[in-house]
């Protein structure tokens, strides 16, 4: 597990297309694609950003899982029953999507409906932290 977080911290050095901070390539210890999770302050700074975690995602049919790594490259545990946020973007829906859920311990997973996950581009969350502010990472879902 080590060796592939550190290849993922080792590939974070080239430009972001669509998302908050520098991308980051490779795969994560549970096999999805990786993304960087910065602060919200700094959003609007794009691959300018300060990485503060690591944002390890993956779909399964109509459901999004995330996982969580600290820059130590160990399981960052976010707190549970805190209000998290999921934006759904996409030139096909009328407006973004907004919807409100908790945050648990350990992973986090979401079941979509397939017809709104069928026009859904791009994946922005917006997460807690253990400390004031919040975090936040942006990816593009393949067709």
């Amino acid at each position: 597990m080590k060796i592939l977080l550190a290849l993922f911290f080792v590939s974070m050095g080239q430009a972001h297309e669509s998302g908050h901070g520098v991308t980051i390539t490779g795969k994560g210890p549970n096999g999805g694609k990786l993304t960087a999770l910065v602060s919200a302050a700094e959003a609007d700074l794009g691959d300018k950003a300060q990485t503060q975690a690591v944002l390890e995602w993956s779909r399964n049919k109509d459901t999004l899982v995330l996982h969580f790594w600290d820059k130590e490259q160990k399981k960052l545990e976010l707190p549970a029953g805190q209000d998290m946020k999921w934006i759904l973007l996409g030139k096909n829906l009328p407006k973004a999507e907004v919807i409100v859920d908790k945050t648990t311990s350990g992973e986090i997973s979401r079941k979509f409906s397939p017809d709104l996950l069928a026009k859904v581009e791009k994946v922005e969350v917006i997460l807690p932290t253990a400390q004031s502010g919040k975090l936040v990472a942006a990816f593009s879902l393949p067709k």
